[in-house]
């Protein structure tokens, strides 16, 4: 097994062909092999002949390596990249927390696994506590990070002293009544189940946002694209006339994360303009938002009414089970998507 690009594997490629050995395929994990190969032919046992090779080896890499016959023995090797067996880590991320380290930075990492190498090399850490991640796309991630960043600022206001106390007061009881409106709207999803049908045979969907919603509509285009193979994109509402609004045609669909705010009327005109340009718009709005929305809305996903520094968290519900439902329609794994890893190991 072999994490990470082997820089240097053309020119070992050229001297083991000159040696003789026979590719079959262009990756650099056949060359370690072959590599390896070659130094047990010239009598080196298992241990030494992938000791040698690693020396030839430039730049990063992760490596396990079993031998055939040898039931008992298991190599692993690394330079840079993680290597911890069980579980295979996102070195990009990594990477993102070493750069403020080494610029002398303190790090605080929101983190779901308690025992990952992001933890070690933290000086503190919030955990999420969301069980095993299975699936690739790993929805949970996304809003229980959401949760653990608005209890952050919610402690940091108060801590500061510019977050009254009845406003804390309300924030904690908004937070506290998530959990049961995520089961609520969970147990009922016939809106959406019946709304995926009609995008799984879209060309493509533009999911728009705007203030907090804008990271909204990111994710719902994100997972839409990950785990239906469906072409999304999301913008902030307010770009839409800089680019987007040319490829709005009664092929697209337009779904708008439109809780009502002080940023509605604004979305209300994006909303008009994608409707007037034969555009389907689906609006993610509560009872209010889509009774003020009227005729622009093709198709409704109803919200409840929560507390606008709450909303983000709930309003990443649907368009996370609207990308699901449209995977189930077309037959795809939702949990292992294609060309798609859960860690991704490279820079």
């Amino acid at each position: 097994m072999h994490n990470v690009i082997i820089e240097n594997f053309r020119e070992i490629r050229e001297e083991l062909v000159a040696r003789g050995c026979s590719f079959t395929s262009d990756t650099d994990t056949e060359v370690v092999a072959h590599l390896i190969t070659s130094n047990l032919n010239d009598g080196m046992d298992p241990v030494r002949a992938a000791a040698e090779a690693f020396t030839q080896l430039t730049e990063a890499f992760a490596l396990a390596v079993i031998f055939s016959g040898e039931h008992d023995l298991m190599i692993g090797a690394r330079r840079g990249s993680p290597l911890v067996v069980g579980l295979g880590e996102t070195m990009d991320t990594m990477e993102a927390l070493r750069m403020p380290r080494r610029a002398g930075q303190k790090i605080l990492s929101i983190v779901n696994v308690p025992h990952s190498t992001m933890v070690r090399e933290s000086d503190d850490v919030l955990v999420t506590h969301a069980g095993p991640e299975i699936g690739v796309a790993s929805t949970k991630a996304f809003t229980t990070q959401l949760t653990t960043l608005l209890c952050l600022a919610i402690a940091m206001g108060r801590a500061r002293g510019v977050l009254a106390e009845n406003r804390e007061a309300e924030l904690v009881q908004s937070v506290s009544e998530v959990p049961a409106q995520v089961a609520e709207f969970l147990t009922d999803d016939a809106t959406i189940r019946k709304l995926a049908r009609d995008i799984s045979h879209a060309r493509d969907v533009l999911f728009l946002g705007r203030g907090a919603s804008f990271p909204i509509a990111m994710e719902g285009a994100l997972k839409l694209k990950e785990i239906s193979y469906i072409h999304a994109e999301g913008y902030a509402a307010g770009e839409m006339k800089h680019g987007p609004i040319a490829l709005i045609d009664e092929e697209v669909r337009v779904v708008i994360v439109a809780p009502p705010d002080n940023l509605f009327g604004k979305i209300f005109g994006n909303a008009q303009e994608s409707a007037a340009r034969s555009g389907r718009v689906v609006v993610l709005s509560d009872d209010e938002g889509i009774a003020r929305m009227g005729e622009v809305a093709w198709a409704t996903i109803p919200m409840p009414t929560v507390d606008p520094a709450i909303a983000p968290i709930l309003y990443a519900i649907p368009v996370q089970v609207l990308a699901y439902h449209v995977a189930l329609i077309k037959g795809i794994d939702v949990d292992q998507p294609r060309n798609l890893a859960k860690s991704v190991t490279v820079e």
